[in-house]
């Protein structure tokens, strides 16, 4: 019996095996995929669809309020001008809208490139698709995440076309109207409000191109699965871009990309052996060569086709609220004296920033006792502050600060002792704030702080602080 029961054993054990074998590569691959993949991405490409919506919604609404007061200008100054300019066969905002929503309507459009990231996530998921993964991961889930994807994709695709068409009727209204009396101020605004939108719609692209932490994951283990790199090679958008089959030899099939010697030899056929030909195409090579040096000549120093108006917009405008705001900490600390000992003021800080050069933002401190010296180390709880702070910045890594400070001096033990609310004692501060560290994380500055209440505080303490300031 004994015998038996450990024949049926093993042969139990040679299937268990044999059918782990014959496990689909798939089915280990999808059991480390996150679960919250497929959510993560449905969530961020509804966002940054309804904010595409919406901004481009008001900067219609706003150009086209800015067009009426043109027109309402040149009106009086030359009704037949403004009948071309503002017509009805006329480049207006209002034709645009009608021509971005008659596009919108368009199906089967996200086939062109668009950029590595939202490229690369599309593959992606059609990968999944055509696995036959549909099933386990959700195949309905799995489909709107798709679209969503390509939704996006055909809104960036819209946007720039519809930058294009704005930027072109910038000009005309700048052309037509800089000279018309009342209208430069107008030109500034739709100036201002085309850039804004570029800006904006940049800002929707960088959160769409931002991958949260289960997306980085998932892209890891897809780069190192076999399947899905072929799958890359032959289904990418850049390989359908070249018309390049990768089922060949990849060098074979780079050789059906136009190289410079093709082209050299076609334009020898086209216009032969005669001197006098080569001379001509010659000629018209070095006008054409010219003629984009004088554009790039007229194009701003940055290379970009945005005017100066639009190179001073302010890059928080287009920012969420959330996204302006910055969090940190600061380090203070202090000597004892006859009725105070060594005390750490640690704080904690929000900063909203209006724009690059100034922000302003509210804290919470604690203080720290360390007692007297080494020899009579302890802690204790010593009171706690509130703090207003606002900074500027006035040059390179310089900047002015001042603030306006609460503190309460007053030691406890639990958190029921801060109920009483008196004994507060005001700092009015100001100084100079110095950025040691800009570009890491997190961004680390002195600060150097007169304060101009502190003989009246009591207990009286020195004048000049240093706080050392830490932003995340």
């Amino acid at each position: 019996m004994k015998n038996l029961f450990f024949a049926w054993l093993c042969l139990a054990l040679c299937l268990a095996t044999h059918a782990q074998d014959k496990l689909l590569p798939q089915d280990s691959l999808l059991s480390r995929i996150p679960n919250r993949y497929l959510d993560r991405i449905h969530a961020k490409a509804k966002f940054v669809q309804h904010r595409q919506d919406k901004g481009t919604e008001k900067m219609l609404k706003r150009m086209e309020k800015l067009e009426i007061q043109l027109q309402n200008k040149l009106q009086k100054a030359d009704p037949s001008r403004a009948e071309e300019l503002f017509g009805p066969a006329s480049g207006k905002v209002s034709n645009l809208k009608s021509k971005l929503l008659a596009v919108a309507d368009q199906t089967g459009m996200h086939t062109g490139y668009s950029d590595n990231y939202t490229d690369t996530l599309q593959s992606s998921l059609q990968f999944l698709q055509a696995a036959n993964l549909s099933g386990v991961l959700g195949g309905s889930q799995l489909n709107a995440v798709s679209n969503s994807v390509c939704t996006v994709k055909d809104k960036l695709q819209l946007t720039r076309t519809l930058q294009s068409e704005l930027y072109q009727r910038k000009q005309e209204l700048n052309a037509a109207l800089m000279n018309v009396v009342g209208c430069k101020s107008l030109l500034t605004k739709v100036n201002k409000e085309i850039g804004y939108y570029r800006q904006y719609l940049d800002d929707c692209k960088a959160i769409f191109n931002d991958p949260a932490k289960a997306e980085r994951k998932t892209m890891q283990l897809l780069r190192e699965y076999g399947p899905f790199q072929d799958f890359i090679k032959k289904s990418s958008v850049l390989a359908g871009l070249f018309n390049i089959n990768m089922d060949e030899d990849p060098q074979q099939a780079l050789q059906n990309l136009q190289s410079r010697t093709y082209i050299d030899n076609r334009i020898q056929q086209s216009i032969g052996a005669d001197p006098a030909a080569q001379q001509a195409f010659s000629n018209q090579m070095e006008q054409s060569i010219s003629l984009i040096d004088q554009v790039k000549n007229k194009l701003p120093a940055s290379g970009s086709v945005a005017d100066l108006d639009e190179q001073r917009l302010n890059p928080m405008h287009t920012k969420t609220f959330w996204q302006r705001l910055q969090y940190g900490a600061n380090v203070q600390s202090q000597r004892s004296n006859s009725l105070m000992p060594v005390m750490t003021d640690l704080a904690f800080q929000v900063i909203y920033r209006f724009n690059p050069k100034l922000d302003a933002g509210i804290g919470l401190a604690y203080k720290m006792g360390w007692g007297n010296s080494l020899s009579h180390l302890t802690l204790s709880h010593e009171g706690i502050g509130m703090r207003a702070v606002s900074n500027y910045k006035i040059k390179g890594r310089f900047l002015a600060t001042a603030g306006l400070e609460y503190n309460h001096f007053s030691r406890f033990e639990n958190i029921n002792a801060l109920k009483n609310w008196n004994g507060w004692t005001r700092s009015t501060l100001t100084g100079i704030k110095i950025m040691l560290r800009e570009n890491g994380r997190p961004k680390a500055s002195m600060i150097i702080l007169y304060d101009f209440e502190a003989k009246r505080t009591v207990p009286a303490s020195s004048a000049f602080k240093i706080r050392y300031e830490y932003t995340f």
